[in-house]
């Protein structure tokens, strides 16, 4: 059985609610990223448009050593099916 993956602007709007403000380039980069997939079919933002967020997750969090770290990592990590996630504590 097979679990879809959620919305990636979904994920990235709640990621944005714990982010704290100072983190701007991360804000920035997930922003960005989310605007520029207003026109994408829900089911390719179910699919397609994981991996670039990963490689924005890598870029702006080396390490989940904060709480805030922490939650977004289950936040992106829910949004995943099982078999897809990228980031493992």
């Amino acid at each position: 059985m097979s679990v879809v993956s959620a919305d990636v602007t979904d994920v990235i709007e709640q990621m944005l609610k714990v982010i704290p403000n100072e983190e701007t380039q991360l804000i920035n980069d997930l922003t960005t990223f989310k605007d520029a997939l207003w026109n994408q079919a829900p089911e390719v933002r179910c699919t397609d448009f994981w991996k670039p967020m990963t490689s924005i997750m890598q870029r702006n969090i080396d390490s989940f050593d904060q709480p805030w770290k922490i939650e977004v990592l289950k936040i992106f990590n829910a949004g995943k099916a099982e078999s897809e996630r990228l980031f493992n504590k």
